[in-house]
């Protein structure tokens, strides 16, 4: 809750990560059996912060369509340039990464696949699965000129 902010949402998503652990013992995920606390804590965790960025993605999608339905401002076709432009070299960026990290990226941000369920399907644990993620990122930002080192 003190993540979360409010109660039913605390309440859904404590349920969320019950249902995740009930499945993880299920298929054995769990090797060690005192490790169960840090695993329900992480799993938490997860569902929390897997909750909150699909929370801000609505939240920007919602005020980017309202300001552009209700406002007329003289600088958008500025920035509608910019965002063309921005988006153009992105996808150039993505399309120079070797196919691996391109795939990865692409499930990841554009289906919005969680990391956990990922790492289950390359067969490798959710730490490589985030190591491969920060790195193909850092390979996307490098194509682009940004620093990383932030």
């Amino acid at each position: 809750m003190r993540r979360l902010g409010n109660r039913a949402d605390a309440e859904d998503m404590a349920q969320d990560a019950l249902q995740r652990v009930a499945k993880a013992l299920d298929e054995n995920r769990l090797r060690e059996p005192g490790a169960l606390p840090a695993f329900v804590f992480q799993t938490a965790r997860h569902v929390c912060q897997q909750w909150l960025r699909n929370r801000g993605r609505e939240r920007r999608a919602l005020e980017s369509y309202g300001s552009g339905a209700s406002e007329v401002d003289d600088s958008a076709p500025l920035t509608d340039l910019i965002d063309v432009e921005r988006r153009r070299a992105v996808r150039l960026a993505l399309q120079s990464l070797p196919a691996e990290d391109r795939l990865l990226l692409e499930r990841l941000y554009a289906l919005d696949a969680d990391v956990d369920e990922l790492a289950r399907e390359l067969g490798i644990t959710a730490g490589a699965m985030r190591v491969r993620k920060h790195r193909a990122l850092k390979r996307l930002s490098e194509k682009l000129g940004e620093d990383v080192t932030q």
